[in-house]
């Protein structure tokens, strides 16, 4: 609850910032990171529709963990 008026305030700002985007400036200007960076696994949308709409990109991994991890979190291994 203490993150709350910040997380608050964070929201207005990317409301206000992403109200004064051009999209189709952005979007030709970014075209081939747009199509890099591809769609959001989880709202099947691509980087220009998320950042029109103060959102995020879900990022999924692939993740291999033994036993031992449990007790040594060093073994964790990120693809």
């Amino acid at each position: 609850m203490k993150n709350e008026s910040i997380f608050k305030a964070n929201e207005q700002n990317i409301k206000k910032l992403t109200a004064k985007l051009d999209e189709a400036e952005l979007r030709a200007k970014h075209k081939d990171l747009i199509t890099e960076l591809g769609d959001c696994a989880m709202s099947q949308c691509d980087t220009m529709e998320i950042l029109k709409a103060g959102d995020c990109m879900c990022l999924t991994l692939d993740i291999k963990r033994s036993e031992a991890v449990i007790s040594d979190p060093t073994k964790l291994v990120i693809s």
